[in-house]
């Protein structure tokens, strides 16, 4: 074999490897183009359904970071959208592209009972069924009165003015303890985790003003 044949087996070996990069390269690039694409559109039909859901005046679940999430959407803006986070309790930001399998609500609730209008023993019989079926319950808890103690501006004494009404909060509590079936009406106490605080809490179950089931 020869010098010239050597060159062009040499060339051969070359252009081939070349055309092969370079439709590798091709390839990956327009599968990268494609994603990207198909993102955008996701994107764009996600901001389509939040829209909607504004205007309509309903609620969104999504799965966000993994978790699920149930908000009620005040607006779009730019690549997010805000929302009152019925999770947290507290309005958030979320990346429109992180939103998946999104579903429209009519309603924040499935079922929702009050202390005064449907007695303690519905509230326990609620928290029971949360509990055995994990689910998310948002409430609305007051914590005890306390004296109201002012100071006589004359005399500088201070006197006992009636009781001070406690302050009222809204939590979401899940993985509730403590509710069982047998002797329902003498548990006092619930174990859960609070997810406005991130961490175990107890609540006193005749404090829990109102329980409402999340609708997801």
């Amino acid at each position: 074999m020869n010098s010239i044949q050597i060159l062009q087996i040499s060339f051969l070996i070359f252009a081939s490897s070349f055309i092969i990069i370079f439709a590798v390269f091709y390839f990956l690039l327009k599968r990268k183009h494609n994603i990207k694409q198909q993102l955008v559109s996701e994107d764009y039909s996600n901001l389509d359904l939040i829209a909607t859901t504004i205007k309509d005046d309903k609620f969104l679940v999504f799965l966000y970071l993994n978790e699920k999430t149930l908000i009620k959407p005040i607006e779009i803006i730019k690549d997010k959208i805000l929302g009152y986070c019925f999770i947290k309790n507290i309005n958030k930001e979320f990346e429109i592209s992180e939103l998946k399998n999104i579903v429209i609500k009519d309603s924040a609730y499935s079922i929702e009972y009050s202390f005064y209008d449907d007695g303690l023993g519905n509230i326990k019989k609620i928290l029971n069924q949360a509990s055995n079926a994990k689910q998310l319950v948002c409430i609305r808890y007051q914590r005890p009165s306390k004296p109201d103690l002012q100071v006589n501006s004359l005399t500088g004494k201070r006197y006992f003015n009636g009781l001070k009404r406690g302050e009222v909060s809204i939590r979401t509590i899940g993985l509730i303890q403590n509710i069982t079936n047998k002797n329902i009406s003498q548990i006092e106490y619930i174990t859960a985790f609070c997810n406005t605080k991130e961490e175990e809490r107890t609540f006193k179950i005749n404090r829990i003003k109102k329980v409402s089931v999340l609708n997801i």
